[in-house]
């Protein structure tokens, strides 16, 4: 008997102190939502976005031919051809029939980098007019085919191909990427003996080179 109000008594202070438990437990509630609700909890965090963009060193003939057409020779000396003039020779009658209008490659610097440019030739003057007396000239000039392209280093003057590759010239030493600012015309001039054999095409082959700056 003593027992079981021993247990009922028990039982009885368990009840009591839960209530008592989950009345503080309301009660602190109750406080903390009046100073702004519970904290410590993160309210913010970070992400990364990246990225990575490769580098390209690249260029590209957009024109790649210049053509003089059938030239007319002095009879008596050496005669001067220049692309950049309709049939090539504006001071005299003397003319090349392929330049109703101006010839002139167009070269694109179609990579993300800038660059220097250079070109070379299979071969010089003598090589090209193929004058049994070793006579005879080849020249480039080069220009901006979009404003701004060449920032420095413009061979904007005419410059002999003096001799054939391996030997290098500077067509621009920085040419942009910007695709509306990118790209650069050259024009070729020849200047042919009166013993420049007939008949067969004289040709040259101009190997652009560019590396990054």
């Amino acid at each position: 008997m003593n027992n079981e109000k021993l247990n009922q008594g028990l039982v009885v202070m368990l009840v009591a102190a839960i209530v008592v438990s989950i009345g503080s437990t309301l009660i602190s509630l109750n406080k903390l939502s009046l100073i702004g609700g519970i904290t410590g909890f993160a309210t913010s965090d970070t992400g990364t976005v990246q990225f990575q963009v490769n580098e390209s060193t690249s260029i590209v003939l957009t024109d790649n031919t210049v053509d003089f057409g059938t030239c007319v020779l002095n009879t008596s000396g050496l005669v001067t051809y220049d692309s950049d003039v309709v049939t090539g020779n504006s001071n005299s009658s003397f003319n090349c029939d392929g330049l109703s209008t101006e010839d002139y490659m167009v070269l694109e610097n179609n990579g993300n980098v800038n660059v220097s440019v250079t070109l070379e030739s299979s071969v010089n003057g003598p090589g090209l007019t193929q004058s049994p007396t070793s006579r005879g000239e080849f020249w480039f000039k080069a220009g901006n085919d979009e404003a701004g392209s060449c920032t420095s280093g413009l061979a904007s003057t005419w410059t002999n191909i003096s001799q054939a590759s391996p030997t290098t010239y500077t067509v621009c030493s920085h040419l942009i990427n910007v695709d509306t600012n990118d790209a650069i015309k050259i024009w070729y001039r020849i200047v042919l003996p009166d013993d420049t054999p007939s008949g067969a095409t004289h040709s040259a082959t101009i190997t652009f080179s560019a590396v990054k700056v």
